[in-house]
């Protein structure tokens, strides 16, 4: 049994079909272009940028925007500060943004930890 949170990636149509009873929270790829349906409160955003070494490297990013906004959903999902989530929605309108996410789930221990591509 693998007890990491599920993230699946979904592009912005993909959005209008969610519920706000689903347990799901969003990573969304930013400048965001498209609505967030009605209740979904558990959201961080991130800007995929291109790196300098390898992907997310320590000495050019620091733990990189993707592994830092999913931080920030797992730790507000442990603290009690959003609602409980079951699953995070990866939002991409890139390739840019895809490879950021996949790179961060294959490269940064903390983040392949806790979360896994689904």
């Amino acid at each position: 049994m693998d007890a990491r949170i599920p993230l699946r990636l979904i592009s912005p149509q993909d959005l209008s079909a969610l519920r706000s009873d689903q347990e799901v929270a969003l990573l969304l790829e930013a400048p965001r272009a498209h609505p967030v349906p009605s209740g979904m409160v558990t959201l961080a955003e991130f800007m995929p940028a291109p790196t300098g070494h390898l992907a997310e490297c320590g000495c050019c990013k620091g733990r990189g925007a993707v592994s830092e906004a999913l931080d920030h959903l797992f730790q507000a999902r442990i603290r009690g500060r959003s609602p409980w989530f079951k699953q995070v929605l990866g939002v991409t309108h890139s390739g840019l943004a895809r490879e950021a996410i996949t790179t961060a789930l294959a490269n940064d221990p903390l983040t392949r930890s806790r979360f896994r591509l689904a």
